[in-house]
């Protein structure tokens, strides 16, 4: 758990370098320079050894109330809180050391741990920490993804291929959620679909409309890149109408980094740089598409960062920037 926090934090700018104590951290603005996030970082920073800082609200620093800096207000630091999995069906389940493994379907998924259910109908409880990093990349992923990010795995017409093609997606969710910036990323996409609050002299009276309800669609990539095609709003103030994300979790191709040459990447880097997109797009119109090009390489950039600071992780350059 983390120590206890001081009452000042830092700053950030939109380029996320801290440099004056501030009592937040602002680190995203819209087109016209308004804030449109304030949150608090872990108290520890990345002293604690972990690069996803918002881990201690279960990565969403938005959503959550936090007011000590050390776990979501009324959780007592443990909720207890329980999920439903949404991705079904039996599979194999390997534990951490590889030594076990066993053909079950997931039940529920917990804080801590999962329950499974065994083809002989028995129920076993598995602790998260005690499952291979695929398996709990996958069980993280059911957790944290925004109900407004989808699939649509119908271009796959074998079935065993399209469960590996959404198992993959799950786990690149997974993975982008710890670290701070993705888990951030995801939690900003969930509350674009979500009653904006009104108040009235201080005080809440009601909900509102969302920003815009339009889910963002993964899809299979078929050739090329990932990319991200957007239906632009009807008008020039409202989010686009539809986002499908052309994805593909096996393709760690050499991305053109700065110094020359290319270099492969994990797959969810870019899954992370094209969601950067979708999510600008649902809250109003892309004008300049290189501009918005840059700007989610530049995002990427920070993923990439925050991957390098990981413990065994090797260390990738800087993409190029368009």
């Amino acid at each position: 758990m983390f120590a206890k926090q001081s009452p000042t934090s830092t700053r950030s700018s939109s380029s996320g370098h801290s440099d004056e104590p501030a009592l937040v951290k602002v680190r995203y603005t819209d087109a016209e320079g308004r804030v449109i996030l304030r949150r608090t970082d872990g108290p520890c920073g990345y002293a604690a050894g972990d690069v996803n800082l918002y881990r201690y609200v279960r990565s969403r620093p938005v959503g959550s109330t936090d007011p000590s800096g050390l776990w979501e207000q009324g959780s007592g630091g443990e909720s207890g809180k329980k999920w439903a999995p949404t991705h079904v069906g039996g599979r194999k389940w390997t534990s951490a050391d590889g030594k076990f493994s066993v053909d079950a379907e997931l039940k529920e998924i917990r804080e801590k741990s999962i329950v499974l259910k065994k083809a002989d109908g028995s129920e076993v409880e598995v602790p998260m920490d005690q499952l291979a990093a695929n398996d709990r990349l996958y069980v993280l992923g059911q957790r944290v993804m925004p109900a407004n990010i989808k699939m649509d795995s119908s271009t796959i017409s074998d079935a065993h291929k399209r469960r590996q093609w959404e198992e993959a997606v799950y786990r690149d969710i997974g993975a982008l959620s710890e670290l701070s910036d993705g888990a951030k990323l995801l939690d900003d996409i969930a509350q674009v679909a979500k009653p904006t609050e009104m108040f009235f002299r201080g005080k809440k009276v009601g909900g509102g409309r969302p920003i815009n309800d339009t889910p963002i669609i993964l899809v299979p990539r078929e050739g090329g890149d990932n990319h991200t095609l957007i239906q632009p709003p009807r008008d020039r103030l409202g989010g686009s109408q539809s986002v499908r994300v052309h994805y593909s979790p096996f393709d760690t191709q050499g991305d053109l980094v700065e110094g020359g040459g290319s270099r492969e990447r994990p797959a969810f880097l870019s899954l992370g740089k094209e969601l950067s997109t979708g999510n600008k797009a649902l809250r109003g119109p892309i004008a300049n598409v290189m501009e918005e090009e840059r700007r989610s390489a530049a995002f990427e950039n920070l993923l990439r960062d925050q991957y390098n600071r990981v413990p065994g992780n090797r260390q990738l350059p800087h993409r190029r920037l368009p």
